[in-house]
């Protein structure tokens, strides 16, 4: 059977992912949308902002099962 990708690989996305995820969970959701006056923020902008957020949080979901994927790679192959 033919890897698609290495272990190292799935590391990267992951970690990439759950990055991704704390960057939209810290800085956009608790540093922009709760510490910044609503006022300054089109509905548009505000909306766009809300939906950024919500795809980088989906996108970080993808992490965990990557993680546990590895993990138990790890315990199979030791």
């Amino acid at each position: 059977m033919r890897k698609l990708f290495s272990g190292s690989t799935l590391k990267v996305i992951a970690v990439s992912a759950m990055l991704l995820d704390h960057f939209g969970q810290v800085v956009l959701k608790n540093g922009i949308t709760l510490k910044v006056p609503y006022s300054m923020f089109t509905d548009f902008q505000f909306s766009n902002l809300l939906n950024i957020i919500d795809v980088l949080h989906m996108i970080g979901r993808l992490a965990f099962p990557i993680f546990c994927f590895l993990l138990v790679e790890g315990f199979m192959h030791t």
